[in-house]
């Protein structure tokens, strides 16, 4: 039996401090997938934490990120991933297993202006074009657009988004950006 609590697994995670998970997890392997409540389970609530270190201790010590996104947008790994600082955990996620279909993570790396993130994602089959079913609020350039990320709208250009597509509600790019400079003076 291990003196290995919830709570220690929780801290480390939220706090960061890979260090201590990766001794947690050389004495006890079972913190790897030892399930936080909620259906939280140690890489899922690392990812959420931004935590990439551990994350990276997570994934050597055999943590699986789910091979399918089953869910809804925005509740993929990779989707929560692109809020981290750089590529890296999407990076890591990607070599593990993660599925960039209908993740979200385009999506959301767009609204960002992650490019290094975006161009992780696209080399990774990303969908550049298809309005995504659950939200039907756009495809990755109306996210990029909504946010004022031109940088990102130019990259999905030219990588074979198009700019001429509406959203579910009738707007293409061009006015959602023009809405977003409207209403943001100082851009």
């Amino acid at each position: 039996m291990t003196v290995i609590t919830r709570w220690a697994i929780d801290r480390a995670i939220i706090n960061g401090h890979a260090a201590v998970f990766e001794a947690m997890a050389s004495v006890d392997r079972k913190v790897v997938t030892f399930p936080l409540g909620h259906g939280n389970l140690p890489l899922i609530q690392a990812v959420k934490w931004g935590r990439t270190e551990v994350v990276a201790v997570l994934l050597r010590h055999g943590a699986k990120p789910p091979a399918t996104n089953e869910f809804f947008y925005a509740s993929s790994l990779l989707f929560w991933s692109t809020t981290a600082r750089g590529p890296r955990m999407t990076e890591l996620l990607l070599k593990h297993g993660a599925s960039v279909t209908c993740s979200g993570a385009l999506q959301s790396a767009s609204r960002q202006g992650a490019l290094d993130t975006m161009r992780l994602l696209i080399q990774h089959g990303a969908d550049r074009i298809t309005i995504d079913p659950y939200i039907l609020t756009g495809h990755p350039m109306h996210f990029a657009a909504s946010t004022g990320r031109v940088d990102a709208m130019k990259l999905l250009e030219s990588n074979g988004a198009r700019s001429d597509v509406k959203d579910g509600n009738g707007k293409t790019p061009a006015q959602l950006l023009e809405e977003y400079k409207n209403a943001h003076t100082d851009v």
